[in-house]
């Protein structure tokens, strides 16, 4: 080689190290994310992974494994899918749970490619397939069982809790939050809002109002609705099988001290009070609605009135049922004295403790205890009506076509005024008082408009009252009033079908716990869809459908998915049945049953035996099963790491054995070590005769001896040398000496 091309090769062998390198950091494959990590990683996994490329999956599942506490797991304990566009990602399910409260190692060998053949890069130096690429992560995983309740405060059957107290409840486990929320439920209805420890296992209530006094509580989680973090729901008896409700009850602190009077509306002795007023009356406590409304009186010295003049309402402010409004169905009269009464023998609170009026701390009854109260109305009305709400709501959507109009005042209205202010109009036309009717209330404070004819479906609609609207006295709104609202879409008169389904029909390979969905080309009613679906086993036909878990919708009801309550069988063909049951939002059903079947995966794992000679191991014997050939370790055993279910020729030999042949199946439902492997057991080779080893070796040793003897006899007796004895060329005289010498 000249000096020239020497130099040039050398320049070349420099710089090939430099463009390797210059790929940089990404160009390789790398996992960008994995899960889970830390601690209470669900036992039922999955093992999430995130990649940066597409990758190759076999590689990816070859180079898979799950450390679990002393024991490996390869790929095939896991159930495997791939995504087949971006975001790429693999996720591997086990196929049996992993383990309670163990550590786990995931590993991923740096001889996972992509699809372009690129190794993994995962410390993102730009070479892929070193050591240091391997992905390598820990996690622990939780106790695998439903989450239950430890502890609740007050406990159950407490007596004498006081009403400001608030209640809580301490889970084994973390929990979803949003279903313990929607789970509670507390008699009688109590509202408040749930806080939560960070760990998600202490939720605490806090009532919004004071409980109620000497009353027994129930508190409620519907093992439905309520489950963990991972979905596993409720244990309320715990059995350790989810989906009990618990239930826990308490009693609160009797009342002692009777009600008082804190507040009332128009303030004593006020003037000028607005004829349209309404009587407004805040208490100490709760109190008994019937009888507070019975003990109510007013007059303006003339005429005495009682509850029929009026409606009463109730809200909370402390406690419930701690305030009470009284609307009068007219006007109060001008330039009068109102004086109103509660009659203390009647006014009672929610334990039936008499009205303590005078505020001694005792109650007398009437006339003792009797909170009287005057206010002086306005000479004239000056104040403008308004409308204070409207149904349909402004901006309503999915208004029934047959919808009324409600429209609610501030005040006793004028009906003509009224009436003939009212409009409504669509794109195509406009309804007024002579195209529908209006239905007042008692005291004309609101007013409902029925169109004569069906409106039409999904159109715009514009509800207006103009200034012209009166009150009873002749004050004229101070503006028009307007509002608008939309109705729904004309219903779907055709009935609903099956668009598709996961599996779908025919699918092959399909995992152990699939989640199984379906959707719709409507919105259906969930009810009656999920009492018409049955999923069963369509190669073992006992008749019985086999029990699903919670249903859960999506796609604004179009798509509803469960999962079966327990794993299904290897390599077994199921179906789905929806039955002429089911209906959609409107009512209608399924026109035909619908049917669809796949078939689970079949078992694929590890296959390990031994192959001895008494108890003696036999090593580097062959075996073979079906396609699938090894050697036997020193310890004599054997191992196939990936093999499917079925029925195989097994065959063992080695030189000086006889060979053994046997037909046997790799069954499933002897896998042990969390169905990953199957062991077929010890199997013996025999040698000739039963010859043992040390009486063959010895008749080998004694025929070489005497054939040695013969060869050296033979020599001193031989004549001149014959002519290539080890190879004649006559073929008679070298088929004479194979006779003789057995060459």
């Amino acid at each position: 080689m000249s000096p020239r091309a020497l130099a040039l090769l050398l320049s070349l062998l420099a710089v090939t190290p430099a463009l390797a390198v210059a790929r940089g950091a990404g160009q390789y494959p790398e996992a960008t994310s994995w899960s889970p990590a830390g601690m209470n990683a669900p036992v039922e996994g999955p093992i999430l992974i995130t990649w940066s490329a597409r990758m190759n999956t076999t590689s990816i599942e070859s180079a898979f494994r799950l450390i679990v506490g002393n024991a490996t797991w390869n790929a095939s304990a896991f159930q495997w899918a791939h995504s087949t566009s971006p975001p790429w990602t693999s996720r591997a399910t086990p196929s049996i749970a992993l383990p309670p409260l163990t550590n786990v190692t995931a590993l991923v060998l740096p001889t996972a490619q992509d699809t372009g053949g690129n190794r993994l890069d995962q410390n993102r130096n730009g070479t892929g397939g070193e050591p240091t690429d391997e992905l390598r992560w820990t996690f622990r995983t939780d106790t695998g069982k439903p989450p239950r309740v430890l502890a609740t405060s007050p406990p159950d059957g407490r007596t004498g809790v006081r009403v400001a107290e608030n209640l809580t409840i301490t889970f084994s486990q973390p929990m979803n939050t949003t279903s313990v929320e929607t789970a509670i439920e507390i008699t009688p209805a109590t509202s408040g809002g749930l806080g939560w420890t960070a760990n998600g296992t202490l939720a605490t209530l806090d009532p919004t109002l004071y409980l109620r006094y000497g009353t027994t509580y129930t508190v409620r989680l519907d093992a439905k609705v309520a489950t963990d973090q991972h979905a596993r729901r409720l244990d309320g008896n715990g059995d350790g099988v989810g989906g009990d409700n618990y239930t826990f009850s308490f009693m609160t602190e009797p009342n002692l001290d009777p009600p008082q009077v804190l507040a009332v509306t128009p303030d004593r002795n006020a003037t000028d009070v607005s004829v349209t007023a309404n009587f407004v009356i805040r208490f100490s406590e709760p109190m008994n609605r019937t009888a507070v409304e019975v003990a109510f009186t007013y007059t303006d010295g003339i005429t005495t009135s009682n509850r029929t003049a009026g409606t009463f309402s109730w809200q909370g402010l402390s406690f419930p049922d701690d305030e009470a409004t009284f609307n009068p169905y007219t006007n109060l009269p001008f330039n009068v004295t109102i004086t109103a009464t509660l009659n203390a023998s009647q006014a009672k609170d929610s334990g039936g403790l008499g009205l303590d009026g005078n505020g001694n701390g005792t109650s007398q009854g009437s006339p003792a205890d009797d909170v009287t109260w005057s206010f002086t109305t306005e000479p004239t009305d000056t104040t403008p009506p308004i409308v204070v709400a409207v149904d349909p709501p402004d901006n309503a959507t999915e208004a029934s076509e047959t919808t009324s109009i409600a429209l609610a005042f501030s005040e006793a209205m004028n009906r003509t005024s009224v009436e003939g202010a009212f409009t409504l109009r669509d794109d195509a036309r406009l309804w007024s008082k002579a195209d529908g009717t209006f239905r007042w209330s008692r005291g004309n404070d609101s007013a409902t408009y029925t169109p004569a004819t069906t409106l039409p479906f999904d159109a715009d609609f514009r509800v207006r009252l103009n200034g012209t609207a009166s009150d009873v006295n002749r004050n004229a709104m101070s503006s028009s009033f307007s509002s608008s609202f939309r109705t729904r879409m004309e219903p779907d008169v055709t009935p609903p079908t099956v668009g598709n389904t996961d599996p779908g029909d025919g699918q092959d390979g399909v995992s152990r716990n699939p989640t199984i969905s379906i959707t719709f080309d409507d919105p259906m009613n969930r009810t009656r869809t999920e009492v018409a679906l049955v999923l069963e086993n369509d190669t073992v036909h006992t008749g019985d459908a086999l029990a699903m878990d919670e249903f859960q919708w999506t796609a604004a009801d179009h798509t509803v998915s469960f999962q079966p309550l327990g794993l299904l069988r290897w390599d077994a063909r199921y179906r789905v049945t929806v039955s002429q049951a089911a209906h959609n939002a409107v009512g209608l059903a399924l026109e035909l049953p619908y049917a669809f079947s796949f078939h689970t995966a079949p078992w694929k794992g590890r296959v390990i035996g031994r192959v001895v000679e008494g108890d003696q191991p036999v090593t580097s014997a062959s075996v073979t099963l079906g396609k699938h050939a090894t050697l036997t370790a020193a310890n004599g055993s054997f191992e196939f790491p990936s093999v499917l279910a079925g029925t195989y020729n097994l065959t063992m030999a080695k030189d000086g054995y006889l060979t053994t042949r046997t037909r046997l199946g790799v069954d499933p439902r002897n896998a042990t070590a969390n169905e990953t492997t199957v062991d077929l057991g010890t199997f013996s080779l025999a040698r000739p005769d039963g010859a043992s080893p040390f009486l063959i070796g010895g008749v080998v040793a004694a025929g070489f001896g005497a054939v040695l003897i013969l060869a050296l006899t033979l020599r001193r007796l031989r004549g001149p040398p014959l002519q290539s004895i080890d190879e004649p060329e006559d073929p008679d005289l070298r088929d004479d000496l194979s006779e003789d010498y057995e060459i």
